[in-house]
Formats: C-alpha cells, sequence, structure tokens
C-alpha cells in the first residue's frame, strides 16, 4: 500500500522545484502519495502534475494528470494555516493514497492528485477538527482513464530513477533525458510576468526541458525582504513560518501553469522535484507541496 510518509519534526528545509519547461504536468501545491516524509537529506520526487487539472463536477480524471477539488469548511479559524490540518484520501482496490490539501484562502481548502494507475476511485476528506463538517461528505467516485493526448509523461508516466541507477526514465521505461536551467529567483518581482514569459519562450527555443526554481524564500537574503515578493505579496508574514499568504502562490501557481500549457519540447519532456534541507518548519513544507 502506497502511503504519503511524514516529516521530520526536528529538521529544517528549504524548497527547490526542479520543473519541467513544457509539461501538462507540475507539482505545485499538490502531488500524487505526496511526501510527507523528507529526511535530512535531500529527497527527489518523481511524478507530480499539476496544470491538466479536470473540474471537479465531471468526477473524471486521466491517469498521471492532475485531479482538483475543493472543500469548503463550516467553521471559521484565526489562522487556517496553523489550526488545522486537512487530507484527502484516495483508494483505489486495496491501494490508497493519503493526500494534504492546502489552505487556498477564505473557507477553501483544495486538494490536487495525480492517479497513478487507471480505473475507478474513491475519495474523501479528513480533518484535524472533528467538528467541522466539510469531513462528512460521503466518499466520492472518481474515475480515471488512460490520457488521450501526447503529454510525454503522461503517456509514459511519471519520472524515477533507472533500476541500473544510472539514468532517469519515465514509468513505462522511456529514457528521460535531463536538460535544466537555473531560475532560482523567477518567482518574484525581480523577474516580470513579461520577462518570464519570454524566459520561457527562449528556453524552450534552445531546447530545455527542466526549469529549477525556488518556491519561498531564499537562503542568501534576508527573510521578509520586500525585493523577494511577487504580485501577491510575500509568502509568509513571519520568520516563524506561521502565517502564509495564499495570493502569493496563487501568482506563483500563474507562472508555473504557464510552464506546463507550453506545447510539448519532445519525448523527453518532464520533470521531478527536488527538496533540500534549509531553514522551512514542516508545515510550511506541507503548504507547499499539498503535503510536504
Amino acid at each position: 500500500m502506497r502511503r504519503a510518509r511524514t516529516l521530520h519534526p526536528g529538521a529544517t528545509y528549504c524548497s527547490v522545484l526542479a520543473l519541467p519547461i513544457s509539461l501538462s504536468s507540475i507539482i505545485w501545491r499538490a502531488g500524487t502519495g505526496v511526501a510527507k516524509g523528507l529526511s535530512n537529506v535531500a529527497l527527489m520526487l518523481f511524478s507530480l502534475a499539476l496544470a491538466v487539472c479536470i473540474p471537479a463536477s465531471a468526477l473524471s480524471a486521466e491517469q498521471w494528470a492532475v485531479y482538483e477539488t475543493s472543500f469548503t469548511s463550516t467553521r471559521k479559524y484565526a489562522n487556517p494555516f496553523l489550526e488545522v490540518q486537512v487530507d484527502v484520501v484516495f483508494r483505489n482496490g486495496d491501494q490508497q493514497w493519503v493526500v494534504p490539501a492546502f489552505w487556498a484562502g477564505g473557507d477553501r481548502w483544495t486538494v490536487r492528485f495525480a492517479p497513478p494507475v487507471q480505473g475507478d476511485y474513491t475519495f474523501e476528506a479528513r480533518c484535524s477538527d472533528p467538528a467541522n463538517r466539510m469531513v462528512s461528505r460521503a466518499p466520492q467516485p472518481l474515475h480515471v482513464t488512460a490520457h488521450t493526448g501526447n503529454n510525454p509523461l503522461l503517456r509514459h508516466g511519471f519520472i524515477r530513477v533507472s533500476t541500473d541507477r544510472r539514468h532517469f526514465e519515465h514509468e513505462d521505461g522511456t529514457p528521460f533525458l535531463w536538460l535544466g536551467d537555473t531560475w532560482w529567483k523567477n518567482l518574484c518581482e525581480r523577474m516580470t510576468w513579461e520577462g518570464f514569459r519570454q524566459l520561457t519562450a527562449d528556453r524552450r527555443a534552445k531546447g530545455f526541458n527542466v526549469v529549477q526554481i525556488v518556491c519561498g524564500p531564499y537562503p542568501d537574503e534576508g527573510f521578509l525582504e520586500p525585493r523577494l515578493a511577487n504580485e501577491g505579496g510575500l509568502p509568509y508574514e513571519s520568520t516563524k513560518f506561521e502565517r502564509v499568504n495564499p495570493e502569493y502562490f496563487d501568482c506563483a501557481d500563474r507562472r508555473l501553469k504557464h510552464l506546463a500549457r507550453l506545447p510539448q519540447l519532445g519525448p523527453e519532456s518532464g520533470g521531478p522535484v527536488i527538496l533540500t534541507r534549509r531553514q522551512m518548519s514542516v508545515r510550511s513544507l506541507h503548504y507547499i507541496l499539498g503535503d510536504s
């Protein structure tokens, strides 16, 4: 049974995302069986997607593409980020995936899940506050079919290390050649929206298929420096990571979704997520990866 793991409470982290430049799959506050567990060394999470989001009303999805749905809280919290945790359990046969939902602002909690196998699923929310009636909804059905498009990640599956430990490959064994570029600080206002689109087009034309980018505070700068902000403001409201700003992450979503919507680069396009240790709380990492 595949389950989310648990973060080490004593560890500190900063997040570095290695993202595909042309996928309809990117991880962002999202995932399939997302890692709740990070050790004190770098962790590579393969196979997460975001941009191909299926409307919740459809109750259907494609394999390896992201299904997104939201839950409405029936209770108010002074600080939802810290006071309540929502997980969504997806089940298919005897397999289950516990995927953390993220607070999307107001009374809304959103989950993103990329189903790794075809078939019939059910899903239901779990809330750390048992008095919150968002968890009383009966298990919902989700029917997952094969991908019908040409996206290589969705046709060939998530990215992993090959059995000989010498290269990356897709779930079906198709080789993946990592050709990445470092955009560490391109989720802040120092890179304008227009500049971001121009840079994306340039790297795509040159054949890059991975972007490595930092989400949140930069380890070489002051924590709450104004230049860290994007159009939505700063990612956090205190140096203790105790208050999150959803508007910052919404603006980051816009940029990452732009990467995902580009035409395919070629048969090798794809990309994992890398998390390296630094100063980030367990709760913050949980939020950013929709778990982690």
